[in-house]
């Protein structure tokens, strides 16, 4: 199988990579890890991402569109995808990710999203909906009251399903809605409106099934057994949005060596 793990670290210092380049290579090296990043990022980050053996994608466009690399990023997957043709692909987040085992080791097929908590929904909780309202409205937004979260910062998929999902996504997206955002980022509303407006297919898997995300996560729910994190019991292959933990940030920097801030 030719699989791929695929993030942006544009402008990200090593100390922040770290944690996520070094879990790859202890769990999920099987599968290249391929990272956008911009022309101009500092030497250090350049040498540390190749010595690690970190395919490198440039981004230049990442200097003409004036708003958070969240919105552009997919820009960047479809041109790369378009060319590089793999079996199966993770869209992943870097600097708040860590690896806790190989999240290939499934059948794959299709395309397959992560919910975060299921306590939360897409038209009530406040950055979500948001999202939902700033893209199509409050109408639409009332429609998602009763909508679970899926992440747009862990998504897997076949080639195929990735090419279709990534194209559908774009013609969602708006440049100029870009431009107006700013330093906001809001991927994640149009990402959740397909989904529940059902235009694409896909797999859903409940929070810590492969994917952990735990941002809205109660602290009871979330267990440290040895080196590993576990939500509702389950040991998730990749665990996301640790950083917005104390408990299990630091415990992540202590597991890879950066000091605890």
């Amino acid at each position: 199988m030719k699989n791929l793990i695929l993030g942006t670290a544009v402008h990200c210092e090593v100390s922040k990579l770290r944690p996520f380049v070094e879990s790859w290579k202890k769990f999920a090296s099987l599968a290249p890890l391929a990272l956008v990043i911009a022309p101009d990022e500092k030497p250090e980050v350049v040498e540390y991402l190749k010595s690690s053996g970190v395919k490198l994608i440039y981004f230049v466009s990442f200097f003409f569109i004036p708003t958070r690399i969240h919105n552009t990023r997919f820009m960047r997957y479809l041109e790369f995808l378009l060319e590089n043709k793999f079996d199966c692909i993770l869209m992943t987040d870097v600097t708040d990710v860590v690896f806790q085992g190989n999240p290939f080791a499934d059948d794959l097929s299709g395309l397959h999203v992560f919910q975060e908590d299921e306590k939360y929904f897409c038209g009530l909780e406040s950055h979500n909906a948001w999202w939902i309202k700033n893209n199509y409205g409050e109408e639409v937004r009332r429609q998602m009251e009763d909508k679970p979260i899926y992440c747009s910062g862990t998504i897997m998929g076949d080639h195929a399903s990735v090419i279709h999902f990534l194209t559908l996504l774009l013609q969602e997206r708006s440049p100029q809605k870009f431009i107006e955002l700013g330093g906001k980022e809001d991927d994640q509303g149009p990402f959740n409106y397909l989904i529940h407006t059902q235009k694409i297919k896909c797999h859903k898997h409940s929070n810590g099934d492969v994917v952990g995300t735990v941002i809205l996560t109660n602290d009871q729910d979330l267990e440290i057994r040895g080196e590993a994190v576990f939500t509702y019991g389950q040991m998730p292959k990749v665990l996301h949005q640790y950083v917005k933990k104390p408990q299990l940030l630091e415990h992540v920097n202590k597991l890879y060596a950066v000091e605890y801030m």
